[in-house]
């Protein structure tokens, strides 16, 4: 008998880890709404929203004008806009950060730039 591999057999197997990782590449600008069932790594520029079911990841190159929906998220490049991070955010030392924070955990490198109002440890 054949079986999907995706199945509830499986609880290991869900979308957010078998889904891989997408990447947009430095010089790429995609204007819209993305939605991606993996991680994302991004050093190119997205203008518009971002929702990601598992973490995204910006390089120093990667730059976001708009909101982000993710399980977590590991900033180095530049934002603007409003986080809704239900894990952990890490901004890291080269981060630009305008906007609101909304994180379950924050954990922040000497050095970056955060402007804008942050709440922790709710939701």
């Amino acid at each position: 008998m054949l079986k999907n591999k995706n199945t509830t057999d499986n609880p290991q197997n869900t979308s957010a880890n078998t889904a891989g990782t997408s990447q947009i590449v430095a010089g790429t600008v995609i204007e819209g709404k993305l939605k991606i069932p993996g991680d994302l790594r991004l050093e190119g520029e997205i203008i518009g929203d971002v929702n990601s079911e598992a973490k995204v990841v910006m390089g120093k190159t990667g730059i976001i004008d708009g909101n982000v929906k993710a399980r977590n998220l590991d900033i180095r490049g530049k934002f603007t806009g409003e986080l809704n991070i239900s894990e952990t955010l890490q901004i890291r030392s080269d981060a630009d950060i305008q906007g609101n924070i909304n994180t379950k955990n924050l954990v922040v490198e000497n050095g970056a730039k955060l402007s804008g109002n942050c709440n922790v440890g709710g939701k």
